[in-house]
């Protein structure tokens, strides 16, 4: 991931939407790998089911997440306790966490329809966690 991070980063501006699309697209295909190891697809899962892949796909990450989910379910809020980019992070903020939330939105995306991601507090500003808000409209 650095290799490919540090590359795009010397490509300037012009390949960041290559990079976010590029994590967006990876983290899609890997949720997709998950749902199908279940002989499942997306819009067969209840919400407790698509909470529950979300949260053991980011365990099988390595991000050693927390997954709450709002009384209602229209709103999930995912802690993650171990970023895989803590070493590139400190050289290129930005560019990495946009990167990772790109990654978690194609995470995201295989799962539901429409959401809102919500960055609530992040790693790389010295929180013990990067937190977010999912938004889930009904």
């Amino acid at each position: 991931a650095k290799i490919a991070i540090e590359s795009m980063i010397q490509l300037g501006e012009i390949a960041e939407p290559a990079l976010y699309e590029t994590g967006r697209r990876f983290g899609f295909d890997i949720m997709e790998n998950q749902i199908s190891k279940k002989g499942l697809t997306s819009d067969l899962l209840t919400f407790d089911q698509k909470a529950d892949i979300l949260k053991s796909t980011c365990t099988m990450l390595g991000f050693y997440p927390d997954v709450y989910i709002q009384e209602n379910k229209n709103k999930i809020h995912l802690q993650i306790f171990n970023c895989p980019f803590r070493e590139i992070v400190k050289e290129h903020k930005t560019t990495t966490c946009n990167m990772h939330v790109a990654f978690i939105k194609g995470l995201l995306e295989s799962l539901f329809e429409d959401f809102e991601l919500i960055t609530i507090q992040n790693m790389s500003a010295g929180c013990d966690s990067c937190a977010y808000g999912i938004n889930i409209p009904h």
